[in-house]
């Protein structure tokens, strides 16, 4: 949970803050510079802003994945005071929606806020993220996917996609005001039928079967091996790692960094040295002959003392 400020532009400032779900964060200043401080648990994620200035992007981003929402970004015609944003996952339709929504619902979802009325939002965007595998398993392409408002009835907001992974699409979009919204996914009439399975990659899929869009291991990064397709998505499991890059590999008979007996026993069930490996055998072996040579040394040299002591007695 951070709050930060950076620049917005030469006409505006950025307000920046981020929260993670149960969170209340709070801003002290609108300025580009920022600062604040956060809150304590709640049942919603909020931001709060105790000034919300004019010519100012104030925006707050959610790093909670299982929301769908990842910013809202807001910008005032007037000055306004001690603003509260909350966003809040539905598990379903509210009972204040009477309305029926087109479409797949991907996420429902809702955006309140306090002391700040629709009329005096002087632009919103919201950006979000959309699962690749959802889209696939309903066999629908990342061009289907929409933003609905609910006021009174729903609204489809035209959205842009800015940019996708092999786990999710992300798409922003610009909305009149902040309420009730769902993510949803509809295919239109005269689109063709998409099927995971048919070794034809359709839609969100990066695969299908047989048809890898013209990639390999290495152009995925590797430097060799069998590339896969598994449930119309890349599977590099076959694909062979660049020598002295990536994170360690577990199974290699070499105890690297970041792996221990825990995480990794097939390669650390042994001490380690550069070049040299001590088994525990080995190592009580070393021990034991450790103690017998320091129980010995003790041994002869008290011996030695005790003569000496006799030997002068005796004199």
């Amino acid at each position: 949970m951070s709050v930060s400020g950076t620049p917005g532009g030469s006409a505006t400032k950025t307000n920046t803050v981020t929260i993670s779900s149960g969170t209340t964060t709070t801003t002290t200043s609108s300025s580009g510079g920022g600062g604040g401080g956060g809150g304590g648990g709640t049942t919603d994620t909020k931001g709060k802003w105790s000034v919300m200035d004019k010519g100012v992007v104030h925006k707050l981003r959610i790093t909670d994945k299982t929301i769908g929402i990842k910013e809202i970004s807001i910008e005032v015609h007037n000055k306004v005071y001690n603003v509260t944003v909350s966003v809040v996952k539905l598990a379903g339709q509210p009972a204040t929606v009477t309305h029926s929504v087109s479409g797949n619902v991907y996420q429902w979802m809702e955006i309140t806020h306090d002391n700040l009325t629709d009329s005096n939002v002087k632009s919103a965007k919201i950006r979000f993220n959309i699962s690749r595998s959802w889209l696939i398993n309903n066999s629908f392409s990342s061009s289907d996917v929409a933003l609905q408002r609910y006021n009174n009835g729903w609204s489809k907001i035209t959205v842009t996609k800015v940019s996708e992974s092999t786990n999710d699409f992300e798409y922003q979009a610009d909305v009149p005001g902040l309420s009730v919204f769902t993510i949803t996914a509809e295919r239109s009439a005269t689109a063709p039928a998409i099927a995971c399975g048919n070794n034809m990659r359709e839609g969100a899929e990066e695969c299908d079967g047989s048809d890898l869009a013209g990639q390999n291991c290495v152009s995925k990064g590797f430097t060799g091996g069998t590339l896969k397709c598994s449930s119309c998505l890349f599977d590099v499991s076959g694909c062979i790692a660049p020598t002295g890059t990536g994170g360690p590999v577990c199974g290699n008979s070499a105890c690297e960094a970041g792996e221990d007996v825990t995480s990794c026993p097939e390669d650390c069930k042994s001490f380690e040295l550069p070049n040299i490996t001590i088994g525990y055998g080995w190592l009580m072996t070393i021990i034991v002959i450790i103690i017998v040579g320091i129980a010995g040394w003790f041994y002869y040299h008290g011996h030695k003392h005790v003569r000496r002591l006799v030997y002068k007695y005796q004199k």
